[in-house]
């Protein structure tokens, strides 16, 4: 990763897929520390006439992540229809470095030589992000067939996302 990714500044790359994109190619930027999607709750819940069922729920921090994951990306389509195709999706986690730290260390991190190795899991992050791209970016994550991650510290942080069509046809 160049020293302007650490910087929190996203290169346009094509994550070595050159000459095989389609016609969409967007990028752009979940503002705030990233999240990982929490695993669902359940609870017992009564109906009004006393009756009792099983009720399940995600974490309102969940929720919340995904509605601003809908809002950059509804932003990003500025207007057009859900993807139908195969993408390449790539994600560039950006943290904050602890304020505890020393300023050596913290310098350290933005160089790109400590990395982040705590919570939030890349792959939890990763869940989260692309159930709000569902129905807003691509009719469903199942069409994700390349993806790109990488987690490093910054003075900004947020999550650069970028959804690019592949050159292939879809199996169903």
């Amino acid at each position: 990763m160049g020293p302007e990714a650490r910087a929190g500044q996203h290169p346009g790359t094509d994550g070595g897929c050159a000459g095989s994109l389609g016609a969409l190619d967007i990028s752009f930027v979940i503002p705030g520390e990233p999240k990982g999607k929490g695993r669902h709750r359940s609870r017992i819940a009564k109906m009004g006439d006393g009756r009792q069922f099983i009720a399940n729920y995600a974490p309102k921090d969940t929720v919340e992540y995904e509605n601003l994951v809908r809002m950059a990306a509804s932003r990003a389509m500025a207007g057009r229809a859900p993807s139908e195709r195969p993408v390449l999706v790539e994600l560039v986690a950006t943290c904050s470095v602890p304020a505890s730290w020393s300023q050596k260390k913290q310098r350290a991190a933005l160089m790109g030589e400590v990395m982040p190795t705590g919570k939030p899991d890349m792959d939890n992050s990763m869940k989260a992000i692309l159930d709000g791209l569902n129905k807003i970016v691509v009719k469903d994550d199942a069409q994700v067939c390349r993806i790109g991650m990488s987690k490093q510290y910054g003075e900004k942080p947020g999550v650069f996302v970028r959804v690019a069509e592949l050159h292939a046809r879809a199996a169903r």
